[in-house]
């Protein structure tokens, strides 16, 4: 059984580096490009720790220290690819750099004896950033319009934190030794999720592009029936006002189907995500009536253009226009 571990370990890792070279060699922006170069060998260095055992120290522990970096290099990735260009909360990269050096403090968990406080709390993390990995492929997929990445987020994505899920578990459950047959399972699934990952590209996309059009106010082609139509409900109709707004909802007024409609709003205007594209409705309609309403409570004007809360629009606002909705104000008045 030991040999044909040593087996599946192997050719899930060539897997991996098959599909980490395709992804580093791609023509994605060069974060996604160098983060997933980064956790196909933190996922290799899993996989082939145990046989490096016998191998000068910095060598295994480098593996173990790659080992234990998957499930945040996993979060980041996973917010670079889908979090368009949004920069991650600095309490969360902080409490990467913590779990990090934790980690390799603690001699690489899974090869050592040691079972106390630090080494519960770094696979607690660990389940932490797999499972906000997780949360972030599922919670995006409605809104998401670049059709690369729709079809293998599930796949890819969820599939991988599902599997680092797993194997916390696993080694938590059995205190680091875990029994021969459930690790033959455990690297034959690994195997055959990475073959699946790899298929499904090459089948589905097999450039390893992912990121689509960069965001971007491109000039539509008003010839164009569907987009025509689009740009009057937005622009005549409000319908960005709508909190409940959604995909879905929009295609079925304009009777197309979805993808259709995703497609369009991507390719031809440019934008990578259904609320980047409501929200600049949203934002310039705001930003109109904060100069012609001064006394409006901004609150009010939030709420009339769609945002369901003050601190998403502020966010929204922001973001456009690099002030808070009460300084964009205040500068008006300034300039009056």
């Amino acid at each position: 059984m030991t040999s044909m571990i040593v087996a599946l370990r192997l050719l899930a890792a060539s897997q991996v580096l098959l599909f980490g070279c395709a992804l580093g060699l791609s023509k994605n922006p060069w974060p996604i490009r160098t983060l997933g170069a980064m956790l196909a060998l933190a996922v290799i260095g899993y996989l082939i720790v145990p046989l490096t055992q016998s191998l000068p120290g910095p060598v295994h522990l480098a593996m173990v220290t790659a080992a234990n970096a998957i499930p945040f290099v996993l979060l980041l990735f996973v917010w670079v690819l889908f979090e368009d260009e949004r920069p991650l909360p600095w309490p969360v990269l902080l409490l990467g750099i913590v779990y990090l050096a934790g980690s390799a403090a603690s001699r690489g968990l899974g090869v050592t004896d040691d079972v106390g406080l630090l080494a519960i709390t770094i696979q607690i993390l660990k389940l932490a950033f797999a499972g906000a990995a997780i949360a972030i492929v599922w919670r995006g997929r409605e809104a998401d319009l670049v059709e690369e990445r729709l079809k293998l987020r599930r796949l890819f994505t969820a599939g991988t934190g599902v599997a680092v899920v797993a194997v916390v578990i696993a080694e938590l459950v059995t205190v680091w030794q875990v029994p021969a047959l459930l690790e033959l399972f455990g690297m034959a699934g690994m195997l055959l999720l990475a073959l699946a990952i790899n298929l499904a590209f090459l089948h589905l996309n097999p450039t390893f592009v992912l990121t689509g059009r960069r965001a971007a106010k491109l000039q539509p082609n008003v010839s164009d029936p569907l987009l025509g139509a689009l740009i009057r409900l937005m622009t005549e109709e409000r319908v960005y006002a709508d909190h409940d707004l959604r995909v879905a909802s929009l295609a079925s007024r304009l009777n197309v189907p979805e993808h259709r409609l995703r497609r369009a709003i991507n390719q031809q205007l440019g934008y990578r995500n259904f609320n980047q594209f409501v929200n600049a409705y949203r934002i310039e309609e705001a930003a109109r009536r904060l100069e012609s309403e001064p006394r409006s409570p901004i609150l009010t004007i939030a709420l009339d253009v769609g945002f369901r809360s003050i601190s998403s629009f502020n966010a929204a606002f922001r973001t456009a226009y690099h002030l808070s909705p009460s300084q964009f104000r205040a500068q008006l008045r300034t300039e009056s």
